[in-house]
């Protein structure tokens, strides 16, 4: 056989692989956390998140903050309290 032929064989082997491949999708995303905490202001909280099922491909986690005037949350999921938020209780 002529390398140039093992080349394209081998080169198509790989494409057919690679194209083969199932992709897993995320089903849910567990957080180390199931009762709030108890935090003031200047406390630090470390979030864990386990992507589901195990084996999914893409297991990337972005945190993010939905009121980063109360803390933000890092690239590694550590929280950062720098304002405590009022109670919005109306009874």
């Amino acid at each position: 056989m002529k390398i140039s032929h093992f080349i394209y064989y081998l080169a198509t082997f790989v494409f057919l692989f690679t194209a083969c491949k199932k992709e897993i999708s995320v089903i849910g995303v567990k957080i180390n956390m199931v009762e709030p905490v108890s935090i003031v202001i200047g406390d630090t909280l470390q979030l864990i998140a386990t992507v589901l099922p195990e084996n999914a491909t893409n297991k990337t986690v972005s945190w993010t903050s939905s009121e980063p005037t109360v803390g933000i949350v890092n690239d590694n999921g550590k929280v950062f309290i720098h304002k405590m938020k009022q109670n919005d209780n109306k009874n």
